[in-house]
């Protein structure tokens, strides 16, 4: 782990990423850079109790993602993922996804946005726990990066391009997508989510 420091620079969060898949020559190559810190002003705070119990409640959560290729449905499971459905969601209401590129495209493994500085090291300016749960990384699912630490997670996902099921129980699914795989296939490096709306 390689981490840089200075009075310019502050350790938030550090670089979220997925390793690579097995086939990959990079893996299980990670790389955590402490990058400057992001949304440092920023009034969001992680998702509250009783944001958390409401997701649970409400079990299946329907979201939709409008990017510049088309729109993904997507189907959050609170009921198994309740603190990252509650941070999705709050996330998504406060508009922080709106505008956001896809900053990492691995062909045959994942998509992956959510960082507002769109190099792969930013976030919300916290981070959230991992959340065990028996949801599987099928075509489409929908998860959580992070960096090395378990409890690093933030504000970046990613959708995957087919099974990638050395990564369950690792990182945390929390939902899939339900149509428009077509889209995120279609997805490459630079494109952009135009918003995500929780239906």
């Amino acid at each position: 782990m390689v981490l840089l420091s200075s009075d310019i620079f502050t350790l938030i969060h550090c670089a979220t990423t997925l390793p690579y898949p097995p086939s990959s020559p990079n893996h299980p190559k990670m790389v955590c850079l402490a990058g400057k810190g992001d949304f440092m002003s920023n009034i969001n705070i992680p998702p509250t109790a009783e944001e958390i119990a409401a997701a649970k409640a409400a079990g299946k959560i329907s979201a939709t993602m409008t990017t510049n290729k088309g729109v993904i449905s997507i189907e959050l499971d609170g009921a198994e993922a309740p603190l990252h459905v509650a941070n999705f969601v709050k996330l998504a209401k406060s508009g922080f996804y709106n505008g956001v590129v896809f900053h990492r495209v691995v062909e045959n493994f994942v998509i992956q946005t959510g960082d507002p500085q769109g190099t792969g090291m930013g976030g919300p300016g916290y981070q959230i726990n991992f959340e065990k749960n028996a949801l599987q990384h099928c075509d489409g699912a929908l998860g959580m990066a992070r960096s090395q630490d378990p409890n690093s997670a933030g504000s970046q996902f990613y959708i995957c391009l087919g099974p990638q099921h050395f990564l369950d129980a690792n990182y945390v699914v929390f939902g899939k997508a339900t149509a428009g795989l077509d889209v995120v296939k279609k997805i490459a490096q630079g494109d952009v989510v135009e918003s995500v709306v929780i239906n």
